[in-house]
C-alpha cells in the first residue's frame, strides 16, 4: 500500500518531510514529489500548491506517475457546516464545487454538467481516520482549542470559551491535551 500525501503549503508539509526516511525526489511540472517511508509506510509527498487546480494536477501525477493506492489532501482549509468550529478535523464524505452554478440548466448547486453531483469519499478510509483518531488520545473539543487560545490571549468572541450560565461545571483543558493545541498554534505561527 502506497499512500500520496498532498499538503497545498510549506507550512503544512514541514512536519511530515521531516518524518521521511529513505527520502528520493522526482521533480514533475516544477513540483518535487518526495517519495519514502514513514513509520514504514510507503509514502510520497508533495506541496501542490493552493487550488483545487493545483490539487488536482497534483493528484493525477500522484496516481499515473507514483501509482498511489490513496491519496490525502492534508491541511488547514475551510469548511463548512452545523456545529463545526476553528481547529476542528472534518474529514470528508463527500465532496463537490463550491463554485459551480449549471442550475440554469437543470443541474444541482456544485455539479459540473454531465458529471455526477457529488463525490463521495471512502468510507473504509473515512472509518480508519476515525479510528486512528480515537487511538491517538488526542482528539480535542473545540472548548479545550478555545481554552488553550485563551490562555495566549487569543479571544474569538465573547463568552465563546466560558461557562455558560453561573455556578455551571465546564471542562476543563487536560494538560497533554493543552500541549498538542499549543504545538499545533505555534506550528501555524498563532503562538510563539
Amino acid at each position: 500500500m502506497k499512500f500520496g500525501i498532498i499538503c497545498a503549503m510549506p507550512e503544512e508539509i514541514k512536519e511530515l518531510t521531516a518524518r521521511l526516511s529513505d527520502k528520493q525526489v522526482e521533480t514533475i511540472g516544477g513540483k518535487d514529489y518526495l517519495q519514502g517511508k514513514i513509520s514504514n509506510q510507503d509514502v510520497v509527498l508533495v506541496e501542490s500548491g493552493i487550488g483545487k487546480v493545483e490539487a488536482g494536477i497534483t493528484t493525477e501525477h500522484l496516481i499515473t506517475d507514483f501509482n498511489v493506492d490513496v491519496v490525502i489532501n492534508s491541511g488547514s482549509a475551510g469548511g463548512i457546516g452545523q456545529g463545526l468550529h476553528v481547529g476542528d478535523v472534518v474529514i470528508s464524505s463527500e465532496t463537490a464545487y463550491h463554485d459551480v452554478d449549471a442550475r440554469a440548466f437543470d443541474y444541482v448547486y456544485g455539479q459540473l454538467p454531465g458529471k455526477q453531483p457529488r463525490f463521495k469519499a471512502s468510507e473504509k478510509w473515512g472509518k480508519a481516520l476515525e479510528k486512528a483518531g480515537e487511538q491517538t488520545g488526542l482528539n480535542v473539543t473545540p472548548l479545550y482549542i478555545a481554552q488553550v487560545k485563551r490562555k495566549h490571549g487569543i479571544i474569538e468572541r465573547e463568552c465563546y470559551n466560558k461557562a455558560k450560565s453561573e455556578g455551571s461545571k465546564m471542562l476543563i483543558c487536560p494538560p497533554d491535551k493543552e500541549k498538542a493545541i499549543e504545538e499545533a498554534l505555534r506550528f501555524f505561527g498563532m503562538i510563539a
